[in-house]
């Protein structure tokens, strides 16, 4: 049989673990991350990253010349994240196919939820027609609900990919690095308790009309709270989390899986 062609290898998920650690991975980091960059450098003020939520970069109000930079890097970055589809299924379904299969599924939604911040999410901020759209049928944050897409399909595929990763503990396989697993996957839950608990003192709080909204201050108010109240905080804090959860979990899944029902008739005798 012929070898696939890259496309194919790409959109199957046959390519290789040193494809995926050495190209696949550091391209996607490096779209999204230098975009980001790009666009809070050049921020008109000075772009405070515990006050000023990651959307203001994507923002024609708050950054109107350099906004379309991350647009761009989102589209882009979750176009080429739709090669860990069949990718982390051929490996994990291996060892527990229905959980693999539901993470990789919110691995769809997380690709879903950044190409729709960086295309559809975008131009809701540039068409002024298509924004009246959106108005109409109340969903002018739908910026907001595509971006929440993207980080809870993330953390929820981390939570279901875990599944096969602990069954294989437990089996006594042990075919993936315990400590490179819990390195991937705590600091995504920080970044959620921190959000969820942040949330919660904030609705708790009746703050005075007079200091605005302290979860979410205008750019001229930034810095005058207590930054670990603020909604900016934590959306950074998770959106590191996920980077680092993107690059352990390449490191983590070797190339070749062992089902247990293979591991099982090689030690008959």
């Amino acid at each position: 049989m012929a070898d696939q062609n890259p496309i194919s290898k790409f959109f199957n998920g046959t390519f290789s673990r040193n494809t995926m650690l050495t190209r696949l991975v550091p391209l996607i980091l490096a779209v999204m991350l230098v975009t980001l960059f790009i666009a809070a450098l050049m921020f008109p003020t000075a772009y405070d990253w515990r006050y000023l939520v990651i959307s203001a970069l994507l923002s024609t109000e708050d950054n109107p010349f350099w906004n379309a930079f991350p647009a761009l890097g989102m589209t882009v970055g979750g176009v080429l994240m739709i090669g860990f589809l069949g990718y982390y299924q051929k490996r994990l379904g291996k060892i527990c196919r229905g959980t693999a299969g539901v993470g990789t599924a919110f691995v769809l939604v997380a690709i879903i939820g950044l190409i729709g911040v960086g295309t559809v999410g975008q131009a809701g901020e540039l068409i002024p027609e298509f924004h009246a759209i959106l108005e109409d049928a109340g969903l002018e944050k739908l910026h907001e609900y595509l971006a929440a897409l993207g980080f809870l399909g993330v953390v929820f595929a981390a939570i279901f990919y875990s599944c096969p990763v602990l069954k294989d503990r437990f089996q006594g396989a042990k075919q993936f690095n315990m400590r490179t697993f819990l390195a991937g996957l705590v600091p995504i839950l920080v970044g959620v308790a921190g959000l969820a608990l942040s949330s919660l003192f904030n609705a708790l709080v009746d703050w005075p009309e007079a200091m605005g909204n302290p979860a979410n201050p205008a750019i001229e108010d930034a810095g005058k709270y207590p930054a670990w109240i603020s909604f900016a905080f934590w959306e950074w804090i998770l959106f590191v989390g996920v980077v680092v959860y993107i690059v352990l979990l390449a490191v983590l899944v070797p190339e070749s899986v062992i089902p247990f029902e293979r591991r099982g008739r090689e030690k008959k005798p």
